[in-house]
C-alpha cells in the first residue's frame, strides 16, 4: 500500500500529551506510514478514490476500507460500462454482480475517517517512542526498541483489514 501522498495520520502536535514528547514531525509521519502499512488501508483523513480491484466472480466485492462513507460508481474496468444493482455497507464490501478477473471492477469511493480515531494516538506516540532495549558501554552499541507495540496490537486489530478473498 503506497500512500506516501497523505499526509500523516496526526500531527507532532496532536501527541503532546502523550509520553515522549516533544515528537520530530519525520518520526510521527513515519510512524503514521507503518500504522497504515501494518492495517492495510490509510485509516484517515476521509479521501475519495477510484480502485481497479480483483474480482473473484462472487456476489461480493470487498473494498480495501473499514470505514466506507459512499460509493459514487461501480464499473467494469474492462469494458468502463457502468454496472447496477449494487449495495455496499459503510464495512468495505459491496454486494451484486462483477466480472471476474484480475483488475476486472473499477469503483470509486470516499472513505476513511474524518480524523484519526482517538484510540490510535497512543500507539502511535508508542510508535514514534524509541527506547533503549540493549546498551554496551565497551564499544558502545545501542539497540532500540518500540515502546509497547504488543500492548496497542488489540487496537490496531481494530483497523486492519483481515483476510479476503
Amino acid at each position: 500500500m503506497a500512500n506516501s501522498e497523505l499526509e500523516p495520520l496526526v500531527t507532532a502536535d496532536d501527541l503532546q500529551g502523550f509520553q515522549g514528547a516533544p515528537f520530530k514531525p519525520e518520526t510521527v509521519k513515519a510512524a503514521s506510514e507503518q500504522i497504515r502499512r501494518i492495517c492495510g488501508w490509510h485509516i484517515a483523513p476521509t479521501i475519495t478514490e477510484t480502485l481497479v480491484l480483483d474480482h473473484d466472480g462472487g456476489p461480493v466485492l470487498y473494498l480495501p476500507s473499514l470505514k466506507v462513507t459512499d460509493v459514487t460508481a461501480v464499473k467494469d474496468a474492462r469494458s468502463g460500462r457502468e454496472l447496477s444493482s449494487w449495495y455496499w455497507s459503510g464495512a468495505g464490501m459491496i454486494e451484486g454482480s462483477f466480472p471476474r478477473g484480475f483488475r476486472s471492477v473499477e469503483v470509486t469511493i470516499e472513505h476513511g475517517y474524518a480524523e484519526c480515531p482517538a484510540d490510535l494516538l497512543p500507539v502511535i506516540a508508542s510508535r514514534t517512542q524509541r527506547r533503549v532495549m540493549q546498551e554496551s558501554l565497551g564499544s558502545r552499541s545501542v539497540s532500540y526498541a518500540s515502546a509497547g507495540d504488543m500492548a496497542f496490537e488489540s487496537t490496531l486489530d481494530l483497523y486492519r483489514l483481515g483476510p479476503r478473498p
